[in-house]
This record gives C-alpha cells, sequence and structure tokens, in this order.
C-alpha cells in the first residue's frame, strides 16, 4: 500500500506544481519516493506518517535539483532518508524525555 502511494504522489505532486510531463518522466521522481516508502514501510500509522514526510522531502529535493538543472539519481532519496533518521532520532529523545 505504502508503494502504491509513493508512486501516485511521486506522479501527481510534480503536475500541480508546473512540472514538464518530460521532466516527471526523465527524473526519478517515483523512484526515488518507492526507495523512501521501502525503508520507512511498517504496521503503524505512524509509519506511514514518516512514510509520508521523507516522500515529501525526498520530492522537494528533487525539484530544487532539477530547478538548477543538476542530475538528481539517488541523492533525494539519499538526503530525505538521512534527514528522517535525524528528525526521528530528535523526536525520540524528546518524546523519552517527556514520558519519563
Amino acid at each position: 500500500m505504502h508503494l502504491i502511494s509513493a508512486a501516485v504522489v511521486a506522479g501527481i505532486l510534480p503536475a500541480f506544481y508546473d512540472v514538464p510531463t518530460k521532466v516527471i518522466t526523465m527524473r526519478l521522481f517515483g523512484y526515488n519516493a518507492v526507495l523512501c516508502a521501502i525503508v520507512f514501510v511498517g504496521y503503524k500509522v505512524k509509519d506511514g506518517v514518516w512514510v509520508v514526510v521523507t516522500i515529501v522531502f525526498s520530492l522537494i529535493v528533487s525539484f530544487i535539483m532539477s530547478a538548477y538543472k543538476v542530475t538528481s539519481l539517488t541523492f533525494p532519496f539519499v538526503a530525505g532518508t538521512s534527514a528522517l533518521l535525524i528528525l526521528q532520532n530528535i523526536f525520540l529523545k524528546f518524546y523519552s524525555n517527556k514520558i519519563r
């Protein structure tokens, strides 16, 4: 379910920001989004939230790189995954201190 959602979001979201169809099909928007979904897939609702956050971040990085005409390859996936792991670590430390 997460993989299908990732591919759909990665295909639709660039269209809302007037990214040309040629760029959408040439770039790796969907590929990076599916990779992000694979990494953070899980059975809990919070896993779905993490998947959406990393997909959106990955797409933002892809948009920026395409605006500057830089080949993105899988860098948006790596950047999105790294940023989300850091964010998860911050949330874990914050909420573990609140619980105690």
